[in-house]
């Protein structure tokens, strides 16, 4: 250390004090790295636990005395609690390789106390280094035992074990330690296993934990020894409790049966029945197929039918030739719960079966559609693996069932029979049933599209047909107007596709790991896609590697193939499966274009249809608006939202096809259509959507029918409004005549008459008027602000129009506040008053706290569309105080909408909005003790003294001639002594009152200093300077005036120093002076002529701060880490985001009005337990940013009342800075 710098001296010793060894030394270079390391590493004050996990870069540069030193102190910790490769010491094993490599006659020579308990690490490491010829006997039997139990450390072991022993020494050891351990990772052990006898062999299988995945390695064991391991396998299973594995024991026996040709053993075939059957998972399926085939068919399925009843009965299903475990599975998937898991090895498992023999066996059990749950879930899409014509009809029973997941099931079923489904398609036009019979005809509607020739069949059916909605759904395609989508490039080389590569590559994907063998997709995409077509689906999820070998290629076909495997993901494909798919169209941008148009032409109800959308949109919008009109009938809410979102601003003139949905079928493709018109007025549209609100049955379609038709043709009352102004004059609008033709049924928790009263030209309005206004309030949301509602409701008493809201919100809160009903908070842009905003935005701080943090955000959506700009003045509040990345974040999005509704950037609203709101509502609400306009005088009987405050917040009394009196004068014989002696009681209680109050209000004005609050001149004299008490305080408090002028306030006027009158315009900014605004000149003499003042202002202490960098030089003396923490407590400052295992390296303080927090940095301590840390806590440094963007900012930013103040609550805690 002698030798050291100061610099690294001061590192070593910081890292003493507190171990951060990447941040201490992060502008180190690596030699002092390496010089700061060892020092460290022979400090006794630093615990070898920190040392030895940084240790490894540094052992290259390390010397024979530090390497040596540094294990000894390892060793010497350790030993006490026994040593151990696991845990805190496990890195230690690369210094003992390193201490062996170069220096082992350290060893030797005893240089190192190596204790009892690591003898084993350092036998191995010598042995490794070729310093001893093999380890000893303890020593193997101590890895063997670690390799066998799969330790944390075994493939470390592994690694080394086979070259410090020869085989037979091995093998032994494995037996000793499998005495009474199972092996779990056979791959491991397999090596050591060479040569092994039929006992030896018998011993380590059983020992096999069931659990592994690796029996097939494990298998090869056996049969190896054929004959003779048959004959310990029959012998082994004969016994009646045979010791472990009889499943696996009997697979072996069947197969090596298999090798020699002969029949299996009774004793063999029943261990396989009663154990295999029932265990064996689909990775072990190929195995237990082959062993299968040893048995006779009868056999076979006596078996299967008696595993049948098992919890894993599905992958037995297509092992034999009798229907009967097929019936006995699916009843059990109806029974159970399966996961999506289950489900798809069920699947998996049925698909396989030759079709004669399962097809009739499956429709029998779905019994017409009537089979429910897991079992239709399984039967239909084995329908679709089966991919046979015959299961047409029963597909359509649930295509035109209730369940939506068994329709998207039968709809891809149908779509993998494809063609040879167009009879029975036909045929169920004229069903029985009417949602089979559309089911029908949606299926022929899309096979035309996607280019299937069905215009004969149906032409020939069409006259046939009776059902009205059926014949319009098939009129163009009977007329011969539905023209097929052209074949595209890769149908085309799909035609021409190499089958043979193909059968290759559908080879290498159905193995185990298939999936990892993508990489044709690079070079042979086409034949890669069929090959991914023909693999069962749990081969198919290779998406990360799949994605990224067609976004590498430059094959020009990649773009359709990554579109058409998008468009064929299964709709209950993860959500993180899909996004690779999702970053892969991006990246690939407008090649994606042609694909992804053809894509949805062809598969229009794709599950992930958004996603072509989404580069639709980006790369080629207006060429292909009817996809996205053609999207609004969607299944998928996504993919609807989407579509409705994309034309909501696209050109309206070419939007006409959405008129024809606006009288679907189905209520959410007319909700979608009807949103379009609404956001997106469409030229002479009015006709339509008047036709579609005259046939509307459902109140939320109808109101949003309703809000569009007024947009294209609003009534002759409505005239525009300004959204900045409170106090536009009301229109003169007939609400009876507006709202009383509003249609729609009311939310089941609305009790019209329990809600306050509104009345309209002094009449109070009708119940069918106050039902259409609630109606319009319904049709606020997140996505919609209805600027007519706004117009309306302003003809409405304010106070009326607030009461009539929070009645609505209150009964939404008493119905248990769902959010499908959010409505009844964004209802509040429209109905709040002032009072309102300021009730429901305090509390959502503790809304968040206690989790409601959607419900927050609804609040803050609410509040940014507010007429007035105290809503979007509360949601700056916010964006600057929330303590949550996810409420900041809402607040952020809240207050950019709101800058967006004035027309503003988000920097000009800040300039606009309020930022002392909720100290602007406090002081609304301030108690006037008595002393406003109507006080009561105090009484002599014949004279009274009206009671007054003054400048320096002391209470005077004015007399009948105005004169001001300090207090009340003597009694008189004339004056009423019983009253006199009340009067001063009644000023003594005032007096008493008006201090607490000044008192009370004095942490309120410091904290306006500090952030220098600003009012105009009209403001203050409105506000504070009408109050009784405030009002003449103020005449003793500087003021920052016109043009920077410093005054007091008189009401009309400012006075500066000398007590010359200065002109205040109402719009005159006066900012609250901070003494460190001031020069030492100007507060001596305002004190001359102010003091004594009623807050402590010109005499505040202030510490001048001439900042010159990015951050505050700081001098500061260690302290214990509880003292530092009960200061942090003390003086309100708040700690910053505790770190790696719970340390904090900070706290700071936020000035959310000016936007700016101060950090101040430490070294650090677990803010779990400060009281128990033992190292000594320094206070580094100060640094800012910005609240919002988390800006960093610069000291000399900041303004300078921010930093005296700083620097003076930090001398509190024995920190100057500078």
């Amino acid at each position: 250390m002698a030798e050291m710098s100061e610099k690294l001296k001061k590192v070593v010793d910081a890292l003493a004090e507190s171990w951060s060894w990447e941040w201490r030394t992060k502008e180190l270079s690596e030699a002092e790295k390496i010089e700061v390391f060892w020092a460290a590493a022979a400090h006794p004050d630093i615990e070898v636990y920190y040392i030895q996990r940084d240790m490894k870069p540094m052992l290259a540069a390390a010397t024979r005395e530090q390497a040596v030193e540094l294990l000894n102190r390892i060793f010497a910790e350790a030993e006490p609690a026994g040593w151990r490769m696991e845990g805190w010491f496990f890195d230690a094993q690369a210094l003992i390789d390193h201490v062996a490599q170069h220096h082992p006659d350290a060893f030797d020579a005893d240089d190192v106390h190596v204790p009892r308990s690591a003898t084993s690490q350092v036998d191995v490491a010598l042995t490794r280094a070729g310093h001893r010829p093999e380890v000893s006997a303890a020593t193997l039997d101590k890895v063997a035992r670690g390799v066998v139990s799969a330790s944390s450390n075994a493939t470390e072991w592994w690694a080394f074990w086979h070259d410090i022993a020869p085989v037979p020494r091995r093998l032994k050891a494995l037996l000793k330690a499998t005495e009474d351990k199972s092996i779990y990772k056979w791959f491991i052990v397999a090596p050591a296993t060479e040569g092994a006898t039929v006992a030896q062999a018998m011993t380590l299988t059983q020992r096999l934990s069931d659990s592994t995945n690796n029996r097939s390695a494990a298998l090869s064991l056996l049969r190896h020894h054929s004959e003779e391991a048959l004959k310990a396998i029959e012998a082994e299973l004969g016994t009646p409790d045979y010791s472990a594995n009889g499943s696996l024991l009997a697979l072996a026996g069947t197969l090596i049966c298999k090798d020699l040709g002969r029949d299996v053993p009774d004793v063999v075939r029943d261990a396989f029945g009663e154990h295999e059957l029932k265990t064996y998972g689909s990775d072990e399926s190929e195995l237990t197929r082959e062993a299968l085939a040893v048995y006779t068919p009868a056999q076979r399925d006596a078996m299967l039918l008696a595993a049948a009843n098992s919890s894993r009965s599905w992958f037995c299903v297509g092992l034999g030739t009798d229907p009967e475990p097929i019936r006995l599975a699916l009843q059990l998937a109806e029974k159970r719960k399966s996961d999506h898991y289950e489900i798809k090895y069920m699947v998996q498992a049925f698909g396989e079966l030759p079709a004669e023999f399962a097809l009739a066996t499956v429709i029998e059990a779905l019994d017409e559609g009537k089979a429910k749950g897991g079992k239709a879930a399984v039967g239909i899409q084995v329908l679709g693996k089966l991919g046979h014509p015959d299961a047409v009809p029963t597909l359509l029973a649930y295509a035109g069932g209730s369940s939506k997941g068994n329709r998207a099931f039968a709809e891809q079923a149908l779509d993998a029979i494809g063609d040879a489904a167009t009879p029975q398609l036909v045929e169920g036009l004229t069903a029985r049933k009417k949602g089979h019979r559309r089911a029908a005809a949606a299926r022929l509607v899309a096979m035309a599209a996607g280019g299937s020739d069905v215009s004969g069949p149906v032409r020939d059916a069409f006259d046939a047909i009776k059902d009205k909605e059926v014949r319009e759904l098939l009129e163009p395609l009977a007329s011969g107007e539905l023209e097929a989508v052209a074949a595209s490039p890769l149908d085309e080389a799909i035609e021409a596709a190499d089958a043979e590569l193909v059968s290759r590559l559908v080879g290498e994907f159905s193995e185990k790991y298939g999936p990892e063998k993508v990489d044709a997709f690079a070079q042979h995409p086409v034949e890669a896609l069929l090959a991914l077509r023909g693999v069962p689906e749990r081969n198919q999820n290779a998406h990360h590697r799949v994605t990224e070998r067609l976004t590498e290629s430059d094959h020009a076909l990649a773009p359709w193939v990554l579109v058409d495997v998008v468009r064929a993901l299964p709709a209950k494909t993860r959500v993180w499966n899909v996004k690779p798919y999702e970053g892969a169209l991006r990246k690939l941008g407008g090649k994606t274009l042609e694909p992804a148009a053809w894509g949805l032409r062809t598969m229009p109800n794709t599950p992930w249809a958004h996603l072509l959308l989404e580069v639709i949109e980006a790369h080629g919008r207006d060429a292909h608006l009817d996809l996205f009109i053609a999207a609004l009938a969607s299944k998928s809410k996504t993919t609807r939202d989407k579509a409705a979102e994309v034309l909501s601003s696209a050109p309206a003139e070419q939007l006409t096809g959405v008129l024809e949905h606006l009288t679907a079928r189905s209520k959410a493709t007319r909700i979608a259509a009807a949103t379009v018109c609404r956001d997106n007025p469409i030229p002479h549209s009015a006709d339509a959507l008047q036709a579609a609100l005259d046939k509307e049955r459902t109140a939320d379609v109808a109101a949003l029918l309703q809000s569009a038709l007024e947009r294209v043709a609003p009534p002759a009352s409505a005239a525009p409004s300004d959204p900045d102004s409170a106090e536009a004059e009301a229109p003169d609008i007939d609400l009876e005549a507006e709202l009383g033709g509003a249609r729609g049924r009311l939310p089941k928790f609305i009790d019209l008459a329990a809600l306050p009263e509104i009345t309209s030209g002094g009449e109070p309005l009708s119940e069918k008027a106050r039902k259409g206004l609630v109606l319009r309030l319904k049709q606020e949301s997140a996505d919609f602000h209805d600027a007519y509602t706004v117009q309306l409701t302003s003809a409405i008493d304010p106070d009326e129009l607030n009461r009539f809201g929070r009645g609505l919100l209150k009964q939404w809160s008493a119905a248990g506040q769902k959010s499908s009903h959010k409505w009844a908070i964004y209802q509040l842009s429209v109905t709040a008053n002032s009072r309102a905003l300021a009730e429901l935005a305090g509390p959502l701080g503790n809304m968040v706290s206690s989790g409601r943090h959607a419900q927050a955000g609804w609040y803050l959506d609410a509040f940014a569309r507010h007429r007035t700009l105290e809503g979007p003045s509360w949601v700056h509040y916010w964006l600057m105080r929330a303590d949550t990345r996810g409420f900041r974040n809402n607040a952020q999005a809240a207050f950019e909408a709101a800058a967006a509704q004035h027309g503003v950037t988000p920097e000009d609203l800040v300039e606009r909005v309020d930022l002392f709101i909720a100290d602007t509502v406090r002081e609304r609400g301030l108690d006037d003790l008595g002393l406003g306009a109507d006080a009561t005088p105090l009484s002599y009987g014949d004279r009274a003294f009206t009671p007054r405050v003054n400048r320096h917040g002391a209470v005077v009394l004015e007399d009948g001639s105005g004169a001001l009196l300090a207090d009340l004068p003597e009694v008189t014989r004339d004056d009423d002594a019983k009253a006199a002696k009340a009067s001063a009681k009644a000023l003594t209680r005032l007096r008493r009152r008006v201090k607490n109050f000044i008192e009370a209000q004095a942490s309120h004005v410091a904290r306006q200093m500090i952030v220098a609050r600003s009012w105009s001149a009209r403001e203050l004299r409105d506000g504070l300077g009408a109050h009784p008490v405030y009002g003449p305080l103020l005449a003793g408090v500087v003021f920052h005036g016109p043009g920077g002028a410093l005054v007091t306030f008189h009401g009309d006027h400012g006075e500066d120093v000398s007590g010359e009158r200065v002109a205040l315009a109402d719009a005159d900014t006066l900012t609250l002076a901070h003494p460190a605004s001031l020069t030492d000149a100007e507060l001596d003499a305002w004190r001359a002529r102010l003091s004594p003042q009623p807050f402590e202002q010109l005499d505040r202490p202030v510490l001048r701060i001439q900042p010159s960098g990015h951050s505050l030089t700081v001098q500061s003396a260690p302290m214990t880490a509880s003292k530092l923490a009960g200061l942090i407590h003390e003086h309100g400052f708040r700690t910053t985001t505790p770190e790696d295992a719970g340390i904090v390296y900070g706290f700071e303080r936020r000035y959310p009005e000016r936007d700016v927090v101060a950090t101040i940095s430490h070294d650090g301590y677990p803010v779990s337990g400060p009281g128990s840390w033992p190292n000594q806590v320094t206070i580094e440094g100060v640094y800012f940013r910005r609240i919002a963007s988390r800006d960093s900012v610069q000291a000399a930013q900041v303004p300078p009342t921010i930093l005296s103040e700083l620097a003076f609550e930090l001398k509190r805690f024995g920190v100057t800075i500078s």
